[in-house]
C-alpha cells in the first residue's frame, strides 16, 4: 500500500499552523509604539531621554561627543559619528521598545523603552 506523503488533514493542520504565525507576526509589528521614550547614555550614564511621541518635526541632537542623532516623529537613529567603522550609523532607525543602537568607541547607546503596546517579550513554561 503506498502512502500519500501529505493527506488531506495533515495540510489543513500546517495551513492553521502557518495562517496564525503570519498573523501573530503582523500584529507585533504593527503594535503600536505609544509612549515610547529614546533613552541616550554616554558612559554608562543617561544624557537624554526624549519622549518618541512628543517630536512633532525632524530635529537634529548634537551630543557632547560630538555624535549627531536624528530624531523623527517616532523613531530616532545615529546620523553622524566619528567611529572607525560608522556600524552605529548603518543600524538605521530605532522605534519600537527594545531596540538598541550603540556606538562602541565612543561609548554612546541609544535604545527606546517603555510604550504601551502590551507586547510580550519572552514566554517560559
Amino acid at each position: 500500500m503506498k502512502r500519500k506523503w501529505l493527506s488531506k488533514p495533515d495540510f489543513i493542520i500546517i495551513l492553521i499552523v502557518a495562517v496564525v504565525a503570519v498573523a501573530a507576526l503582523l500584529w507585533q509589528n504593527t503594535a503600536s509604539a505609544d509612549g515610547a521614550v529614546a533613552e541616550v547614555t554616554i558612559d554608562g550614564e543617561t544624557v537624554l531621554e526624549l519622549p518618541l511621541s512628543d517630536v512633532t518635526e525632524p530635529q537634529e541632537i548634537t551630543l557632547k561627543n560630538g555624535i549627531r542623532l536624528k530624531a523623527e516623529q517616532h523613531t530616532i537613529c545615529f546620523l553622524q559619528s566619528d567611529c572607525p567603522d560608522g556600524l552605529c550609523v548603518k543600524v538605521g532607525a530605532l522605534e519600537k521598545p527594545g531596540d538598541v543602537a550603540a556606538c562602541l568607541p565612543n561609548k554612546t547607546v541609544v535604545s527606546i523603552r517603555g510604550g504601551d503596546n502590551g507586547a510580550v517579550d519572552i514566554l517560559t513554561y
